[in-house]
């Protein structure tokens, strides 16, 4: 009887690998202006409510924003423009007499990361344009509208700056992010029952890229450099994994690289592979064998399938042969596998009608390994672990995986070991701030 795959499929006690090849997990992130905005509005008519006064003119100045900022992330830099209506009063002995104009406030902002992810932002005002300058000359009412408004402009200033400086800071708390995704990448995952054993990863290196804007939106990449662990039992993860160090690039990859731990275990491939060919019948020249059970197990380096049949042929046909996985189809097969034959406890070279022909190829495709409902599981939990993940904030994440390939074949003495590489492409939209706050 083929044995159970959960109760024979699992990785050894004393199993413990450090896949050396690293994976790079990229992450394509759009992100909506308008919750940047929003933090800005608010700030900056708050500001406003303050009215400025100057007794060496008998006057007072206020301001109001005129309508939505636009803001706009280029690069490391967060080109600001605010549009605001200024209004003058000045008192008289006939009563107050008042003036109104527009102006454009335009401020940049220059965005550092030091290496512990920790923000900072220095915002200037580099430019006030008049949209519409405001007048008042009445004879004796005459007031200087321009040097009031420099000495308007020169008080709200500095509050502006650092308003923008804090709202952008306060809001996009990086630091507890990237803390955030490094614990989640380190917390052991529970890998399928099919294979056993636990799996995490080890952050040393991100890369960010400078960000763009188009239409309202902001996208960019951060890209984590990690070290694949996989454990038979489940590790120790108590204390919290070291932030990994930040390193500014012109330009990455939009694609993640995965290089993952993946091994099948000869108890499984028998299961795997017996519930198909088990019980299939072939047939040429008069010749006709029926296949009664299915072994497989390692010889050296190569891969040794022992088939049990009955008929022309009552015994054991044992190929054997390096595995080879194909990407295309995604099977795992042994091609050109050299074949012998056991009667009894007696191994024979195989007879010339097994060695050659249609009942050999039957028997080989057989005995193919099929993985592409396999790694269709893989998509599954990637996307179940992002809905999870993701789920209490205001975001939209997909994860498509591209081509497959399985490289490093090993058989081993309890399973074939192998390392899994495939390209995942990652895309977050932020539709607010929720993420990036405490």
């Amino acid at each position: 009887m083929a044995n159970s795959v959960s109760n024979n499929n699992t990785v050894p006690v004393e199993y413990n690998r450090i896949i050396n090849e690293k994976s790079i997990i990229t992450i394509n992130y759009a992100l909506y202006n308008k919750g940047v905005i929003d933090t800005f509005h608010y700030f900056v008519d708050s500001l406003f409510k303050e009215e400025w006064s100057f007794p060496d003119y008998d006057a007072s100045a206020k301001l109001k924003r005129s309508g939505n900022m636009n803001v706009e992330m280029i690069g490391r830099q967060i080109l600001v423009e605010l549009p605001t209506d200024i209004a003058f009063k000045k008192s008289t002995f006939l009563g107050d007499l008042n003036a109104n104009g527009q102006v454009l406030l335009k401020f940049v902002s220059e965005i550092s990361i030091d290496t512990f992810w920790v923000m900072r932002l220095k915002t200037k005002l580099v430019s006030n344009e008049w949209i519409k300058k405001p007048k008042l000359s009445i004879g004796f009412a005459n007031l200087p509208i321009e040097t009031i408004s420099n000495m308007v402009f020169n008080k709200v200033k500095p509050m502006i700056e650092e308003g923008i400086d804090q709202g952008i800071e306060s809001n996009f708390n990086l630091r507890n992010s990237i803390m955030d995704v490094t614990r989640r990448m380190s917390t052991p995952y529970k890998l399928h029952e099919l294979y056993g054993g636990w799996m995490y990863m080890v952050p040393d290196t991100a890369f960010m890229a400078g960000v763009k804007n188009k239409q309202g939106i902001t996208t960019g990449q951060i890209s984590i450099q990690t070290k694949t662990v996989v454990s038979s039992s489940k590790p120790d993860t108590k204390l919290f994994p070291k932030l990994p160090i930040m390193i500014w690039k012109e330009k990455l990859r939009d694609t993640s690289r995965l290089a993952l731990q993946m091994d099948f275990t000869y108890g499984f491939l028998d299961t795997l592979v017996g519930q198909d060919a088990v019980g299939q019948t072939f047939e040429e020249g008069g010749k006709k064998i029926t296949i009664n059970r299915v072994r497989f197990g390692p010889l050296g380096q190569d891969l040794s399938i022992t088939v049990n049949t009955s008929g022309s042929f009552n015994g054991d046909i044992i190929m054997t042969g390096r595995p080879v996985f194909d990407k295309v189809t995604r099977i795992l097969s042994v091609p050109n596998a050299n074949v012998s034959i056991r009667t009894g406890n007696v191994l024979h070279q195989a007879a010339a009608w097994l060695l050659k022909g249609k009942i050999k190829d039957q028997l080989q495709k057989s005995l193919e390994i099929p993985l592409n409902d396999k790694l269709k599981l893989a998509q599954q939990n990637i996307d179940q672990f992002i809905d999870q993940y993701y789920n209490p904030y205001n975001m939209t994440v997909t994860a498509k995986m591209a081509d497959v390939d399985l490289k490093d074949l090993s058989p081993r003495a309890e399973k074939i070991t192998s390392t899994i590489y495939t390209d995942i492409y990652i895309h977050a939209l932020f539709k607010d701030l929720s993420f990036f706050r405490d």
